[in-house]
């Protein structure tokens, strides 16, 4: 089990047109059913409660948080923006137009439901509660990472594979192998198949998250059944 969950990892390090992992525009490949493209509101004439509960998801406006608008002035924009917002085609920093399309604001159907492709385990983004399932979840490809590797020049030649600027599914691999866990990222974050993934700041999970006593005049934090580190993501290079 072991080594199908660091494979997992492993492979989420190297950017592929799945997941270009900022690298490029991704690729989701054709849409289902015959579907000229994988538009949200193509998805929401069949999915409309889905397609509400994502609009209020951290993924819908992945690119237009305030906090990613505030990093995005001291980063690459391309870089970043083909991350947050994989389908977007203007890389530029700064406010969008009021009516651009959602493409360009986050994180859209496609990110996480098209297919994932035999590199990644599966031909399906279902998954299920064993490794196997849980090497299919598309999370990894987004949210496992390395550092930008640059040349002389300051351009960016390829992504480390030893050093990760975000951790999070290296975290939850260690995480499930110390405590025997067999719950994978959605059982968390997309309780009763949410796709709002409980908001942007997702309140009520922090609060459950964590604990805080008061010893010897001091207040000490502790988290309660969290399945990565906290905060999670990011390592210092």
């Amino acid at each position: 089990m072991l080594t199908l969950l660091l494979t997992c990892s492993l492979m989420a390090a190297a950017p592929g047109a799945r997941f270009p992992q900022g690298t490029a525009r991704m690729e989701p490949g054709p849409a289902p059913h015959g579907l000229p493209d994988w538009g949200v509101q193509r998805c929401e004439e069949c999915h409309a409660e889905q397609v509400t509960q994502w609009r209020a998801s951290g993924h819908a406006t992945a690119r237009t948080d305030d906090v990613f608008q505030v990093a995005i002035t001291e980063d690459r924009p391309a870089w970043c923006v083909q991350c947050h917002a994989p389908f977007a085609r203007d890389l530029e920093r700064g406010a969008l137009p009021p009516d651009s399309p959602a493409e360009e604001r986050g994180v859209t159907c496609a990110g996480c439901h098209a297919p994932l492709g035999k590199a990644k385990g599966s031909g399906d983004a279902k998954g299920s509660g064993d490794a196997k399932g849980a090497q299919a979840m598309p999370c990894a490809g987004c949210h496992q990472f390395g550092f930008p590797v640059l040349d002389s020049g300051g351009h960016r030649q390829r992504l480390s594979a030893t050093q990760s600027q975000q951790d999070t599914v290296g975290e939850w691999t260690r995480w499930r192998e110390q405590s025997g866990d067999t719950r994978h990222c959605t059982a968390c974050h997309m309780p009763r198949g949410d796709h709002g993934l409980g908001g942007t700041r997702r309140t009520d999970s922090l609060k459950a998250a964590l604990g805080v006593e008061q010893v010897r005049g001091a207040l000490l934090p502790s988290l309660r059944d969290v399945g990565h580190a906290f905060p999670t993501g990011g390592r210092p290079a």
